[in-house]
């Protein structure tokens, strides 16, 4: 986890999105925790029905008007579809990791149709915090990057359009532990009982992995993964929602002279939920 807490601090610096400030906080881990989970309650995040997972086949059918049953199995085809990073335009991601006195917090809200990510970060370790939110948009022909830290406001920097691409490529691939299960069907069994694909001994960057994916209408909904390397333990929840539906929008950024400018304007508005301050 403290290799996970310094990888996120270079990250900010390597996408451009974050400021240095951002990266004194991760040097200086700020006290005073705030609003911290564990990975408990992620799979029912991930499990809900209706509009919270905008999933295909949920609850009530538009042409219809009648109720699908939601399926928890996958072709092989279909699993390698559901991990593979192209399934992720839109979608928000919620990732929750606790080892070694360490909690990490991510969510990733990505809406690459509209050009919109956003990521919030919130990491405690040894009881010291460090918190910030950015976002990646292009507004125009022009790509933005977003950032808030602690009690700072938001800040804008002009980006290039490889830091947009690389914000949500190095997340994905960085912290939300999705794709390395892309082609591992086979090492996964299907347990009725719990709607859920189980694998107990993948081996995984010399880890020992126990790992549960629950699957919903060909979509993941939820991982659990249990990671035992030596005598460190490490566990890793992930929730994914919104398919579909994720919207962003930008937050107002001061101007010189001192009034205040909302790009979501330009780019079409959105959900203020991303946005909000510990959301």
């Amino acid at each position: 986890m403290k290799k996970l807490n310094k990888t996120l601090c270079v990250l900010a610096l390597m996408i451009c999105v974050v400021p240095t400030a951002v990266f004194a906080a991760c040097e200086n881990n700020a006290s005073n925790p705030v609003g911290v989970d564990s990975t408990d309650g992620l799979i029912n995040q991930g499990m809900t029905d209706g509009s919270d997972s905008g999933l295909s086949g949920d609850g009530q059918n538009a042409q219809s008007g009648t109720q699908t049953e939601d399926r928890f199995t996958v072709t092989k085809a279909e699993w390698e579809s559901a991990f593979d990073k192209s399934s992720f335009s839109n979608c928000t991601v919620t990732y929750s990791a606790t080892g070694e006195g360490d909690v990490m917090n991510v969510t990733m809200k990505a809406d690459r149709p509209n050009d919109k990510i956003y990521l919030s970060m919130t990491d405690v370790y040894n009881g010291q915090t460090v918190a910030y939110q950015a976002i990646a948009a292009k507004i125009g022909e022009t790509y933005y990057g977003y950032s808030k830290s602690g009690e700072n406001g938001w800040q804008r920097t002009e980006i290039s359009q490889a830091d947009y691409n690389g914000s949500f490529d190095n997340v994905f691939d960085d912290y939300l532990v999705i794709e390395v299960f892309k082609n591992k069907f086979e090492d996964f069994e299907y347990v009725e009982s719990e709607r859920a694909y189980k694998a107990e001994d993948l081996t995984i960057d010399g880890a020992d992995c126990s790992v549960s994916a629950t699957m919903k209408n060909g979509k993941i909904a939820a991982l659990t993964v249990t990671a035992v390397n030596g005598e460190e333990t490490y566990e890793f929840a992930v929730a994914v929602t919104d398919y579909g539906s994720t919207a962003i929008e930008l937050p107002e950024i001061a101007d010189v002279s001192g009034s205040q400018s909302d790009d979501s304007s330009a780019v079409g508005g959105g959900n203020q939920e991303g946005v909000e301050e510990g959301k």
